[in-house]
């Protein structure tokens, strides 16, 4: 996919990166001058796609599939529901503890009660 052309000393100014590895799309010329920091071209792969089709393969070929497998949602629900119950169990029990040891009321654990309570909270509203 990448076409590589090797740079000669003073293509990258101050960088002392001569002789290093570039695709063929970021070292094209404008105006007769190397830009090998040209961002507006782009990789041939893009150059040439016209259609809704060919957007949609290229775009799945970069991104993956819009939809999921089914063992595979099965699975990460499972592992998201692990997360949520172990979550608001390991914070409730955490605020018991500290509320009920009467030796446990230190400035070091009422922060990690508000962080607990915090805690919960993101779990249950989930933003």
């Amino acid at each position: 996919m990448w076409n590589t052309t090797i740079l000669q000393g003073g293509d990258l100014p101050g960088l002392g990166l001569a002789g290093s590895t570039r695709p063929s799309w970021m070292t094209t010329t404008l105006g007769g001058l190397p830009t090998p920091y040209a961002t507006t071209v782009e990789p041939p792969s893009t150059a040439n796609v016209t259609n809704a089709t060919d957007i949609k393969k290229y775009l799945e070929s970069y991104l993956g599939s819009q939809h999921r497998s089914v063992p595979e949602s099965a699975i990460l629900t499972i592992v998201y529901c692990l997360i949520f119950v172990t979550g608001v169990i390991g914070n409730v029990f955490t605020c018991i503890v500290i509320t009920k040891n009467n030796y446990m009321h230190t400035a070091t654990n009422y922060y990690l009660f508000s962080l607990a309570i915090s805690d919960v909270m993101t779990l249950i509203i989930g933003k």
